[in-house]
């Protein structure tokens, strides 16, 4: 695990919070106190484990688990009135549209807070607004190894923006690109590689003075 930035957190004392701990970031930006409502956003790659470390994370602490493909499942479906799953959603309107959808949903999602979200991979990279939305919550990056992490994706098929004909090289090459911005945008990062996933979340609670 590595500790990139300490933010302000809020530890759980049930059933209300304790006071807020305050602390700038290492690279002097300023920083506005994370409330005692603050939601947990996990980021990083499809694959890392966000969607499965944030379901148990969210159980530990009794707060409610929500995942962003999901919330733009059920948003599509009052707007258009039909189900479809996200990867169709993506295949039949594009890039443009599901990312508008995206940030629809998490702006609904993010009406409330001490809730757990795991975004999509490419959630942050839908609008230069999302920054500006999660700028009050605490971001936490997992990373996995790359190959590791790619296999991991392609057990679940062949995402729709990876080109068919070479998804490993579509891989390597969002794989250059992505790392960086999460790194910015992230308060903590935690490799999710080789632990299990109650191991993490036991990690991420006292690493955010949740215990």
């Amino acid at each position: 695990m590595s500790l990139r930035k300490r933010v302000p957190v809020c530890a759980v004392s049930p059933p209300a919070m304790r006071a807020c701990v305050t602390a700038d970031r290492p690279d002097n930006r300023s920083l506005t106190p994370v409330n005692c409502y603050a939601n947990l956003i996990l980021i990083g790659f499809k694959g890392c484990g966000k969607s499965y470390v944030g379901d148990a994370l969210a159980y530990r602490l009794g707060w409610p688990f929500l995942d962003l493909d999901n919330l733009i499942e059920g948003f599509y479906a009052e707007r258009q009135g039909e189900v479809l799953g996200y990867r169709e959603i993506y295949k039949r309107h594009g890039a443009v549209f599901f990312r508008q959808l995206e940030e629809e949903s998490l702006k609904k999602a993010l009406i409330k807070g001490r809730q757990v979200i795991a975004l999509g991979g490419g959630t942050i990279f839908a609008s230069p607004a999302i920054a500006a939305l999660l700028q009050d919550q605490v971001v936490i990056y997992l990373t996995v190894e790359p190959t590791l992490l790619f296999q991991r994706i392609m057990s679940q098929g062949t995402p729709a923006f990876f080109d068919p004909n070479d998804p490993e090289g579509s891989f390597w090459s969002l794989y250059q690109e992505r790392p960086p911005h999460y790194q910015k945008l992230a308060h903590y990062t935690f490799d999710n590689t080789t632990k299990k996933v109650e191991e993490l979340v036991e990690e991420i609670i006292i690493t955010l003075g949740l215990e």
